[in-house]
């Protein structure tokens, strides 16, 4: 099967999102066989086992941030 990378996090207020969405990708690549490398753009370098296991298993809340939040940098 592939190597594949999958890009997440960032430094937006999206952040979240986008680890709950690279949480079912790396799980449906893997389902395939894949081997998956996950890599947290607000970061320099690949996340190992237990840095990818803490920083998928947030979730996303039901309610809109608050305004401070979503504001944006």
């Amino acid at each position: 099967m592939a190597r594949i990378a999958v890009l997440t996090g960032g430094s937006t207020p999206e952040r979240i999102v986008a680890l709950a969405g690279a949480r079912q990708v790396t799980a449906a690549l893997r389902g395939q066989g894949h081997r998956v490398t996950v890599f947290d753009t607000a970061e320099a370098a690949p996340l190992d086992q237990e840095a990818e296991r803490r920083l998928l298993a947030q979730a996303v809340g039901v309610r809109p941030p608050s305004p401070d939040r979503s504001a944006g940098p």
